[in-house]
């Protein structure tokens, strides 16, 4: 059974994609050519195009360089019907997302692990890539529990279901067990006898086999159940994937964030970084780290939430690449993903941009961390 202990990295990187989705970025002029000339003496910025990519080059006081880049995404339009890259065939079939809903389901990480669907939360689409599964072949269900593809083997969150998110499904605080075997029951029709509700996380499945066809049949129901209600209440889940830390994890964040100048930002973006960073690192002097660097000057022309956003990320990067930390350094290629997607689109307006830049650079949800051309933990002035 694959250990899940690290995988609230992985709502970072979603959450990094909402996260950094709403800040404001400074725009910036583009020449053609090489860094101008005295720039890292004067500690200004220059900017060029070099292999399609726009460097802008920042070198601090002391003669590092800080080195951010874009890269232009022109198409535009909706994320395409069926694209398992989002969620399987049930979830989204003959529906098109809006920019909203993009955003939101990007703020709950519904992105699969290397294209196998693997998600890491117990949202709707847990229970909405079944089909895709099948139909890709892919065996493993995460344990011989296999709930709604898994459910019962992820252990991060032992709280989430009963206190962020039967709320919206059930409308009532304080679910219990049996109030959502009883919804699961009247949602798909399977007797009371072959529905269970995992004791930690109060989230409902059928109680049969894998090749049961009334299983399927089952998660199918409870998966448009889900989707209707997520159509209508998009903020709230949204926000559910913040709330069971909420007081002691993103409060603080939010009131650390507000004392080095951040006013800019929403509830769905910069925030969830943060958090995600602070989560990781084990350490909120992540944010008040930011504030010397800021001081240093270390941010060249950029805005406060694009800065901090790049610092953030650059930690990120460093906490994923640790080989002390035993994490998955193979996740690096998420935080640049977030950053090449703020970096062109930084109010997330276009959807399109988000769906080009992950089609033109990290097709099928992989890629590597940074080895070329931006090598955020290398030239990252901050340690």
């Amino acid at each position: 059974m694959q250990s899940h202990s690290p995988s609230v990295r992985r709502i970072g990187v979603q959450a990094a994609l909402t996260v950094l989705a709403l800040v404001c970025g400074a725009s910036v002029a583009v020449a053609a050519g090489k860094p101008k000339a005295g720039a890292q003496a004067s500690g200004q910025p220059s900017v060029y195009v070099q292999d399609g990519w726009v460097y802008t080059n920042t070198f601090t006081a002391t003669g590092q360089p800080l080195v951010t880049a874009t890269k232009a995404a022109a198409a535009a339009g909706v994320i395409p019907v069926g694209d398992s890259r989002v969620y399987g065939n049930v979830f989204d079939k003959g529906r098109k997302l809006t920019v909203n809903q993009w955003q939101a389901v990007l703020s709950m990480d519904a992105y699969p692990e290397n294209g196998t669907t693997n998600y890491q939360d117990p949202e709707p689409w847990r229970y909405c890539e079944v089909d895709y599964e099948a139909s890709e072949g892919i065996s493993d269900y995460r344990g011989n529990t296999f709930g709604p593809v898994g459910v019962t083997t992820v252990g991060d969150f032992p709280d989430y279901f009963k206190n962020a998110y039967a709320p919206y499904v059930l409308g009532k605080t304080g679910a219990t067990n049996t109030d959502m075997k009883n919804w699961g029951v009247q949602v798909t029709g399977i007797a009371a006898a072959d529905m269970k509700a995992d004791d930690s996380r109060l989230d409902p499945y059928p109680n049969l086999s894998r090749s049961n066809s009334k299983k399927r049949a089952a998660l199918t129901k409870i998966c448009q159940a889900l989707q209707s209600d997520f159509d209508n209440r998009q903020a709230q889940y949204v926000m559910s994937h913040y709330a069971h830390i909420d007081s002691d994890k993103l409060l603080p964040v939010l009131d650390a964030l507000k004392k080095i100048g951040f006013t800019s930002f929403s509830q769905y973006n910069l925030v969830g970084l943060a958090f995600q960073v602070q989560v990781n690192t084990g350490s909120i002097g992540s944010v008040s780290a930011f504030s010397s660097v800021k001081s240093a000057g270390n941010c060249g022309s950029m805005s406060n939430e694009t800065c901090f956003a790049t610092y953030l990320t650059d930690q990120y990067i460093r906490w994923l690449k640790s080989s002390s930390l035993g994490d998955d350094a193979g996740n690096c290629w998420r935080a640049s993903m977030a950053l090449d997607i703020y970096k062109q689109d930084p109010t997330m307006g276009n959807v399109g941009t988000v769906t080009s830049i992950i089609n033109s650079k990290y097709p099928n949800n992989s890629g590597k961390c940074p080895t070329s051309g931006v090598k955020w933990s290398k030239n990252m002035a901050w340690n």
